[in-house]
């Protein structure tokens, strides 16, 4: 199993971050859950590449099995997806934007079966 990077949002804007251990990204969502991490809303999320350094040491950083607030997120100099650029890519190449955008749907579509 692999880490996951799971935001929660609401229409107010960011609950926060956590990064949890699951096979999938549903997998780690009901992990967020068992885990009472979850602050509710919606769930976007991607699977945390094992094998980049700086991912691994960014999870060591922050820690697992935790909920971080978004106060916590923006002293650390994260920023919220609608300040990225619109041309920002991930590691693998692709626009950020659209890679999480296909995720929400897997979720919304594994949500309705």
């Amino acid at each position: 199993m692999n880490y996951w990077w799971l935001s929660f949002a609401t229409e107010e804007g960011c609950r926060g971050v956590a990064i949890v251990r699951g096979a999938n990204i549903l997998d780690a969502a009901k992990r967020a859950h068992e885990l009472r991490i979850n602050p509710g809303g919606e769930i976007q999320g991607f699977e945390i590449p094992p094998d980049d350094p700086e991912a691994i040491a960014e999870i060591n950083e922050l820690g697992v099995d935790r909920l971080i607030c978004p106060d916590e997120l923006w002293a650390r100099g994260y920023r919220k997806r609608s300040e990225l650029p619109e041309n920002e890519v991930n590691a693998h190449g692709e626009k950020l934007g659209d890679y999480l955008d296909s995720t929400t749907e897997v979720i919304e579509e594994k949500d309705n079966e």
